[in-house]
């Protein structure tokens, strides 16, 4: 597949199976039910004299269930990369037992990343400044030309990181996962400059899609009652749920051209 039919392929595959599509947006749904609930329900107790202690318990079990099913979303897009790196068609079900564990699984990775990324970026912060500190225009430009390597080398991580995500999906294991200097080279396998179409391309589209869902939703709310209201945020749902697996798709697809290239 070159980068239009992987494209393609990303936009149209949530439509491809409405019914399991329809779960993955009432999952989403859920999520954000439970995440407005444990913030919204202190709020409420407070405002109507309800027991506030009742109130904070229901709270604490609320998130306890969201970080479950955040836990379990992103287990299940590690199943839709899978199957995307197989090239296949069909839009997973949810297993819950392995998505959560795949689950748990991938936020180590990120965990990782993150790590890797917080410690460049307070080495850039200090060491960028000290640029600064000569106080002329060579101090200046090393500045600026400091921090558009630490920029590019931030890019770099983020698309290992994708590396990594697809590698965990095909695998199966963190180890493999996080074997860097592999997912690196996967990455070369794929060639920086389709890397680069590929996330240009994927960008502009789901952005152009965010700006005119947004004005639907905006013109919905101005309607000002519960029902318009109501409708807005189901739209903003389904474009949150939509774009998690159009995202998920398009990186496996892409990572199989390292498994049949």
């Amino acid at each position: 597949m070159d980068i239009t039919d992987i494209i393609k392929d990303s936009f149209k595959y949530p439509f491809s199976d409405n019914k399991q599509f329809a779960y993955i947006f009432l999952t989403f749904v859920a999520l954000g039910l439970f995440v407005g609930l444990s913030v919204a329900l202190p709020v409420i107790s407070a405002r109507f004299e309800f027991s506030m202690p009742i109130a904070l318990l229901l709270s604490i079990i609320l998130v306890i269930v969201s970080l479950v099913v955040a836990i379990l979303i992103c287990g299940y897009q590690i199943d839709i990369i899978e199957v995307a790196c197989d090239v296949e068609d069909n839009i997973p079900s949810f297993e819950p037992t392995k998505n959560i564990k795949n689950g748990l699984g991938l936020i180590l990775i990120y965990l990782v990343f993150y790590i890797i990324s917080s410690i460049i970026t307070t080495l850039a912060f200090f060491l960028g400044f000290g640029f600064l500190a000569l106080g002329d225009v060579l101090g200046v430009s090393l500045f600026i030309i400091f921090n558009l390597i630490i920029f590019i080398i931030l890019i770099l991580i983020s698309w290992v990181f994708s590396m990594s995500l697809c590698r965990f999906a095909y695998y199966g294991t963190i180890g493999e996962a996080l074997d860097l200097k592999e997912a690196y080279n996967d990455l070369e396998t794929i060639g920086f400059a389709n890397m680069l179409i590929y996330v240009l391309s994927m960008a502009i589209i789901m952005c152009l899609i965010i700006i005119i869902v947004f004005a639907v939703v905006a013109l919905i709310s101005s309607i000002a009652n519960s029902i318009a209201i109501a409708i807005a945020i189901l739209i903003l749902f389904a474009l949150a749920s939509y774009l998690f697996v159009v995202q998920s798709r398009a990186v496996g697809l892409l990572y199989s051209k390292v498994i049949y290239d």
